[in-house]
């Protein structure tokens, strides 16, 4: 079986992947940063309101612009998603949402971005499933992502958390957690400031 493991702690990652291998399997290492763009003022921060245990920082977007185009964090390399069959699982909580704002998922499998999946309907509520599943021309090793994100409100909130690409091939399964967001910022990936309570 074939397993990607996605760590931004190269270190731990390396230590990871020795363990994987001495059990017999077939190991894929990402530290695959995000990027982020923006009109204006940042509308992204991360911020301790997580869904799960463990870490409890999510992605927050706040405020922004009514252009989905405006807010944007894409892979900043592909993803390995080849395979006989895969999905993409994510997590959305929004509050103070108004009429056409919200979110959409892309992918690009090499012809450029196309949406899969969105909400701009201004609908609010607490932490929800969000599952796709990917098209056979989505089974590839170089897939990337991207979340466009819709505001303009002044207390408009939409939250990410808990990211997963799973691929199966032959008779196993392996599932990719996106990483940590990064931002470009001077020709330089950072990580997002410290989480905020």
């Amino acid at each position: 079986m074939k397993i990607l493991v996605v760590e931004d702690d190269k270190k731990l990652g390396g230590f990871l992947r020795k363990g994987l291998e001495a059990q017999g399997f077939v190991v894929d290492f990402c530290d695959n940063p995000w990027t982020v763009g923006y009109n204006g003022t940042n509308p992204f921060a991360q911020v301790t309101n997580s869904n799960y245990g463990g870490n409890p920082c999510v992605l927050q977007f706040s405020r922004g612009t009514a252009n989905l185009a405006d807010s944007t964090i894409t892979t900043a390399n592909g993803i390995n998603a080849t395979g006989n069959a895969g999905y993409i699982e994510f997590y959305i909580k929004t509050a103070n949402l108004i009429t056409n704002t919200g979110w959409a998922m892309q992918l690009n499998a090499g012809s450029g971005f196309v949406t899969r999946t969105n909400d701009l309907t201004g609908s609010v509520h607490n932490w929800q499933l969000y599952h796709y599943n990917l098209q056979s021309a989505e089974l590839v090793s170089n897939l990337l992502l991207r979340f466009e994100f819709a505001g303009g409100g002044n207390t408009n909130k939409i939250y990410l958390d808990q990211i997963s690409v799973v691929g199966t091939t032959g008779g196993g399964s392996c599932t990719t957690t996106a990483p940590p967001m990064t931002e470009f910022t001077g020709g330089k990936f950072r990580r997002f400031p410290p989480a905020r309570p």
